[in-house]
C-alpha cells in the first residue's frame, strides 16, 4: 500500500467498537481481514452500509470462510462492495490465489508462475492428479514456494515431494480455474469410513439466524468410529437448543454427515490469525 502512495491504519488491540469507530473517521478504502471478523461484522447490529461507503475492496484470508457468512455479511452491507478471498501459507511466501471475480465462496485464481494439483488421499485414489469438482490434498511448487525447514530434514521429506509443497490442506478445482479451500486433511471426521470436512458443517451451521459462531470436531463412536460434535455460540439474547441445530442441518447434508452432540459455548478458541483451535474444543 504505502509503494502505492496509501496511509496504512494499524489497530494496537483490537474490539469490535475500534474498528467500527475506525472505519467511521478514516473512510478506509481496502480492509485486508480474518474470517472472524467477517463473522462478527455480519452479526453486529450496529454495522451498516454507512461504514463501508468508501469501501473498494474487502479482502479475508488465514482460513476459509464459508458461504454463509458471506452472504450474511452482504446481505447488511450490500453487494455493491467488492468481497474477496486468498490462500496462502507461511511456506509459499504466502500468497497462491486470490479473487479476481470469482465466486465468492473460493479462494480465486492462481496468482502468475504459481501451479497446483489436487492429489488424492483416499484409498481408492492416493496419489492421484484428481478432476474438475473433485477433493483432494493441494499441492503447489512456484518461485515462491520453500526449499525445506531450517535444519529440520525430517520435517522437510514430510512436506516436500521433489519441488511440490504438500500444504496438508483438501481443495478442488472447478471448471473455470477457481481453487475452493475444503478443509485441512487432518481434521477430516471419519464416520462410517465416509470422510467429513468440520469447515462443511460450520458454513451451514453460521447460516442459521440464531448462531453467532460454530466449530466442529469429530469424536470417538463405539459403532461408527467417529461422529461430528459441533459446539455453537448463540448470538446475543437468543434462546436455543441442541436438537433445533442438529435438526436444521440434517435437512441440508447425508445421513453420515449429522450432528451426533451439540454444545453450546460462550466463545469458539481461535488463534490470532482466526484459526480453530480444535484441540481446545477436544478437552471440553
Amino acid at each position: 500500500m504505502n509503494s502505492l502512495g496509501g496511509k496504512v491504519i494499524c489497530m494496537p488491540s483490537f474490539s469490535s467498537t475500534a474498528l467500527l469507530e475506525v472505519m467511521n473517521k478514516h473512510k478506509i478504502t481496502s480492509m485486508y481481514v480474518a474470517p472472524p471478523i467477517v463473522q462478527m461484522l455480519a452479526n453486529d447490529d450496529r454495522f451498516t452500509k454507512r461504514h463501508v461507503e468508501s469501501i473498494k475492496l474487502i479482502t479475508c484470508g488465514a482460513a476459509p470462510t464459508g458461504e454463509e457468512v458471506i452472504a450474511k455479511f452482504l446481505n447488511r452491507v450490500g453487494t455493491q462492495v467488492n468481497f474477496a478471498q486468498g490462500y496462502g501459507l507461511t511456506e509459499t511466501s504466502p500468497v497462491i490465489s486470490k479473487s479476481v471475480s470469482a465466486p465468492l465462496e473460493s479462494s480465486g485464481i492462481l496468482v502468475p508462475n504459481t501451479e497446483v494439483r489436487i492429489v488424492g488421499h483416499e484409498e481408492h485414489n492416493r496419489g492421484n492428479n484428481l478432476g474438475v469438482d473433485e477433493t483432494g490434498e493441494i499441492f503447489v511448487r512456484g518461485p515462491q514456494v520453500m526449499k525445506g525447514y531450517f535444519k529440520n530434514p525430517k520435517a522437510t521429506a514430510g512436506t516436500m515431494e521433489g519441488d511440490w509443497f504438500k500444504t496438508g490442506d483438501l481443495g478442488s478445482f472447478d471448471d473455470k480455474g477457481h481453487l475452493y479451500i475444503r478443509g485441512r486433511l487432518k481434521e477430516l471426521i471419519k464416520v462410517q469410513g465416509y470422510q467429513v470436512a468440520p469447515a462443511e458443517l460450520e458454513d451451514i451451521i453460521q447460516g442459521h439466524e440464531k448462531i453467532a459462531d460454530a466449530a466442529v470436531i469429530g469424536v470417538p463412536h463405539e459403532r461408527y468410529g467417529e461422529i461430528p460434535k459441533a459446539f455453537i455460540v448463540p448470538k446475543a439474547n437468543m434462546l436455543i437448543d441442541g436438537q433445533e441445530i442438529k435438526d436444521y442441518v440434517a435437512k441440508r447434508v447425508a445421513k453420515y454427515k449429522q450432528l451426533g452432540h451439540v454444545v453450546l459455548i460462550d466463545k469458539i478458541p481461535k488463534s490470532a490469525a482466526g484459526k480453530i483451535l480444535r484441540r481446545e474444543l477436544q478437552k471440553i
